[in-house]
């Protein structure tokens, strides 16, 4: 089976980023030497023509190009306001490369970092038939995240492989507010609920996911057929059949991070998770595919998994259940997701008009504690 790889990448930081973290952590052991083994492996690179000679100028950039042939592929835009739907169209003509080279996509995220034998397992399951390998990263606060990570692998100008569970360990050590706002036990959940992290404490945590990242992909031809982002409604289409595709369950197998800076918004809500409303942004935010995801039990450890965890999927799955019951009055949710404000605002018009405004306060506070003891 040949692959390909994808990196789309633009701006100084980033490039940066990629060429002095990214790219050394794909030399260590079971990546890239990996990947050498398969058939005519190719690294496609998208990015601007400044931050190409970046790369290339990179100390290990040499090493990378005997493993793998490297192909650079010019960024045309100047306006990049809209940089999700940049990505997406790069992510399409690599899918259209790639099938031309009857070759599956390995998507490399420009700020994200893998543990030792990464690319082996990946290759080891698509090889095994499954034509998408679905995995959840862990976003950790780069600020913090990045210097310890230097420091304990970084040595005579090498960056050293770091083992599944000590990545594991390191990001649950700096875990960013993004990732502590999905928290089941958060005072303050995400106000885009696409998963949920269940604390095992001193251990790991659990995660239940209804969006999952496609880090492989073998497109059989089919066309680039996403409107949103690769990430989104790419994998319903080319893989209609579940049991094509493969979810990773154990971060002993396909552990990686996903580096932000603090600056980088948390988008938490005011109130803690409620089932009701984690239905809600289901109605309008998922489809079949992600909903299958959503019960599948995926763990980030650090130790081996003890009875501890147990008691944690057993609160996960009594939560998910929950979750799946609102789903059932699907054609009915619409709080807080689906309807605006302004509209929001007409509606308390109207009770405002019809009841008073005294009852229509002990209204929306009767509402709110509904939503919040569904929660528990």
């Amino acid at each position: 089976m040949k692959y390909n790889l994808v990196t789309v990448v633009w701006g100084k930081e980033y490039t940066e980023f990629f060429a002095e973290v990214v790219i050394p952590n794909l030399l260590t052991p079971g990546n890239l030497d990996a990947l050498s083994r398969t058939s005519g492996p190719v690294f496609r690179l998208f990015t601007r023509p400044q931050d190409a000679r970046a790369i290339k100028g990179s100390p290990v950039f040499e090493r990378v190009s005997k493993f793998i042939t490297v192909e650079f592929n010019e960024i045309s835009e100047t306006d990049f306001s809209q940089n999700y739907l940049i990505v997406s169209k790069y992510h399409k003509k690599a899918i259209d490369a790639a099938n031309k080279d009857k070759a599956s996509i390995i998507i490399i995220g420009p700020d994200t970092i893998r543990a030792e034998g990464y690319m082996a397992n990946l290759i080891r399951i698509a090889e095994s038939g499954k034509r998408a390998v679905m995995v959840s990263d862990v976003r950790v606060a780069k600020d913090t995240f990045l210097p310890e990570y230097m420091k304990g692998f970084f040595e005579n100008g090498i960056l050293g492989g770091i083992k599944p569970r000590e990545l594991a360990k390191l990001a649950l050590e700096h875990l960013h507010p993004v990732s502590k706002s999905f928290l089941w036990s958060a005072k303050q959940f995400h106000n885009a609920p696409s998963l949920i992290y269940f604390e095992v404490p001193g251990e790991g945590i659990l995660a239940r996911c209804f969006h999952l990242i496609p880090v492989l992909v073998n497109p059989l031809g089919k066309d680039a057929c996403f409107s949103t982002t690769f990430d989104n409604d790419y994998i319903a289409n080319v893989c209609p059949d579940m049991q094509d595709i493969y979810v990773s369950i154990d971060s002993d197998e396909l552990m990686s991070v996903e580096l932000s800076s603090l600056s980088y918004p948390s988008n938490a809500g005011k109130r803690p998770p409620s089932p009701l409303n984690i239905a809600a942004f289901a109605k309008y935010s998922t489809c079949a595919h992600n909903r299958f995801f959503f019960r599948e039990k995926i763990r980030f450890h650090c130790e081996d998994i003890s009875s501890r965890w147990e008691k944690t999927e057993e609160i996960s799955d009594k939560a998910v259940a929950k979750i799946f019951y609102w789903l059932k009055f699907e054609p009915f949710l619409f709080w807080p997701y689906g309807i605006s404000l302004k509209a929001k605002g007409f509606i308390r018009n109207i009770i405002k008009f019809l009841i008073g405004e005294s009852s229509t306060r002990k209204l929306v506070g009767w509402v709110r504690s509904i939503s919040t003891r569904i929660s528990l």
